[in-house]
């Protein structure tokens, strides 16, 4: 059971991994015409805070099951949750603020998503031990 649920939290990182790389490329896809750029990114917003739930209720479900105690370790994937968070409302600030000077948000998503994906992997790795495949058994 704590092994099925660790392979779901582990797919679900990943999955919030590839959600993070499409939160990059949608505004490079259209940073000649940033009108349409709008839809794409409002889009990848709510995308961004349901996978993050996801990614976060199956990791108190894996946390329960394990009976595991507190750990250096939860501790690190809550506060990185907290940071992601942080870096996610900043980002959607200032491509408000973009949008609103009728600007391309491309340049101002990147360097905001960049740094969410290396938290994300720096948290894949520190878990993982530096292996980053899936566990299978």
């Amino acid at each position: 059971m704590v092994e099925e649920a660790l392979l779901y939290h582990t797919v679900l990182s990943k999955i919030f991994l590839v959600l993070l790389a499409m939160n990059f490329f949608v505004p490079w896809f259209f940073r000649k015409e940033w009108r349409k750029e709008i839809r794409p990114t409002r889009i990848t917003f709510f995308l961004f805070w349901a996978v993050l739930a996801m990614v976060a209720f199956s990791g108190m479900i894996l946390w329960m099951l394990a009976k595991s105690p507190w750990s250096l370790e939860i501790t690190a994937m809550t506060m990185s949750m907290g940071v992601l968070m942080i870096f996610e409302i900043a980002r959607v600030k200032a491509i408000n603020k973009a949008w609103m000077a009728e600007k391309s948000a491309f340049e101002i998503s990147g360097k905001w998503v960049l740094s969410e994906i290396a938290v994300v992997i720096m948290v894949i790795l520190m878990m993982s031990g530096g292996s980053v495949a899936i566990p299978v058994s």
